[in-house]
């Protein structure tokens, strides 16, 4: 988005929603748009798995989707980083 204002923003939340795309980045920000509905790909163990290893630094896979765990895997692997400082 080259223009960041609140009808550019709404149109393109709307673009992913209908392509299923339902969490997305703007910045640090997590933007999460609720479906209404539990979609299993996004909460499967295998996804937790995955994002659970990259807090401990062992999968450092920088394409992992936008995920309301990648926000708390960040957030953990920043804990154990100040703690060693």
């Amino acid at each position: 988005m080259t223009c960041l204002n609140e009808a550019e923003l709404s149109k393109n939340i709307g673009k992913r929603y209908v392509k299923g795309d339902y969490m997305t980045y703007i910045g640090p920000t997590l933007i999460v748009i609720n479906p209404f509905a539990f979609i299993r790909r996004f909460f499967g163990d295998e996804i937790k798995k995955d994002y659970m290893l990259a807090a401990y630094g062992i999968n450092k896979n920088k394409n992992q989707p936008p995920h309301n765990y990648a926000i708390a895997s960040r957030c953990y692997a920043a804990l154990f980083e100040k703690q060693k400082k």
